[in-house]
């Protein structure tokens, strides 16, 4: 090698050792960010783009954003088609932002349910359908329904999530149910959830206020503070926890062809029903199961507080009624099977009221205090062992 390549060749060694210790000078990526408002977000975003309105934000963002929404009233019905999180801001001299009616009303959503379940159209303040692009997540928002009671036949509801995967918390749902004229139009839901896609979908309710949603003057459809609805086996996982439920209607969570879990929520009634869990059909029923536990219960008059059919397993949950004269209140009732397990019961008319045809739930290691009837309903020769009675006058009763 002569001197003038070696003199090249170790100029182009040093050349490239220098460069692979220098830092890149490569621009760093620009965080972006999507505001409704003109708050600023909790994040050190470079540049923000900013919209008047959370239905202009939600159509103009991309998919799979963050979209902020500042602190404030809104009123409005947001229909979201693609997958996004709509993420509440607030401060302590602000509380979440709320979304509230528009000053034309409600009007139907342009996506409704297949079931019957429903019997008039929905009219949500936000209504969620991805067509299976992704999930939506929603937290701290507040949803207020005013005076959502409409004088024509619909059903207002918080939320509504269609055949669309994500989660709701730390929100607040009320006053979707106020009373007007038309009390016929009062039926409201708080949050409603159903897959008609027959693709499997979950979505988790966690650590929510659910509160005021309707007044159930007519029951040909209950109110409710959560609805969750599939119409195939298997179809939807509904997890509920950790939610308080006060005043929801004539249901407080619903489950109808759907699985999951309900668990640690606070849930008071005044009309009926606790925890209902039924299913569209013996499909279902023999494919799912519901897992209620750990949950807080109060009822008022005329309730059950656990409401169970198919495969449902109740443990550990604590439920209480009036003890009033004249009142007639049931803990648990319980067909098909299933398992009622380490639940305390108090101040009801009948404890746990039970089918009189096979299968049987397991019904065990319950306490049941100050009740007329403490296992009502039981079929003759079968017996309902280690369970507690205190103040009870009639611990087993067989089905007349």
């Amino acid at each position: 090698m002569t001197r003038g390549n070696s003199l090249f060749w170790t100029t182009f060694v040093i050349t490239l050792l220098v460069a692979s210790a220098v830092p890149s000078m490569a621009a760093s990526p620009i965080l972006r960010g999507y505001v409704v408002g003109t708050c600023k977000p909790p994040l050190p975003l470079a540049v923000t783009t900013n919209y008047a309105t959370i239905s202009a934000g939600v159509a103009a963002v991309p998919s799979n954003s963050i979209l902020y929404v500042c602190p404030g009233t809104y009123a409005e019905q947001v229909t979201i088609t693609k997958p996004l999180t709509l993420q509440g801001l607030s401060s302590p001299s602000a509380n979440n932002p709320v979304i509230t009616l528009p000053s034309a009303g409600l009007v139907p959503s342009p996506f409704q349910p297949q079931s019957s379940e429903f019997a008039v159209p929905l009219t949500p303040l936000i209504a969620a359908d991805t067509n299976g692009s992704g999930a939506v997540a929603l937290q701290g928002l507040t949803i207020d329904g005013g005076t959502a009671c409409n004088s024509v036949p619909s059903l207002p509801v918080g939320i509504f999530y269609l055949s669309t995967p994500g989660s709701i918390s730390s929100t607040v749902v009320q006053n979707m149910g106020s009373t007007v004229a038309n009390l016929s139009a009062c039926s409201a839901l708080g949050i409603a959830v159903e897959n008609d896609s027959g693709v499997p979908r979950t979505v988790s309710v966690t650590n929510n206020l659910i509160q005021n949603i309707g007044v159930d003057f007519d029951e040909s459809f209950s109110s409710g503070g959560i609805y969750g609805v599939g119409l195939s086996a298997d179809s939807l996982t509904l997890n509920v926890l950790g939610n308080v439920l006060n005043n929801p209607g004539l249901e407080g969570i619903v489950y109808r062809g759907s699985e999951g879990t309900v668990s640690r929520n606070l849930i008071t009634i005044e009309d009926a029903g606790g925890v209902p869990a039924a299913n569209f059909g013996s499909a279902v029923n023999s494919n799912s199961t519901i897992t209620i536990s750990q949950n807080s219960i109060q009822i008022n008059d005329l309730d059950y507080g656990i409401n169970v059919s198919g495969s449902a397993q109740v443990t550990n949950n604590n439920i209480a009624g009036p003890g009033e004269a004249g009142t007639f209140t049931t803990g648990i009732g319980v067909s098909g099977g299933g398992q009622i397990v380490s639940n305390t019961i108090t101040n009801v008319t009948q404890g746990i009221e039970t089918g009189a045809t096979p299968p049987l739930a397991a019904i065990n290691s319950n306490i049941i205090d100050n009740a007329r009837f403490g296992i009502y309903c039981v079929p003759a020769g079968s017996t309902m062992p280690n369970n507690t009675f205190v103040n009870v006058a009639e611990t087993e009763t067989v089905c007349p």
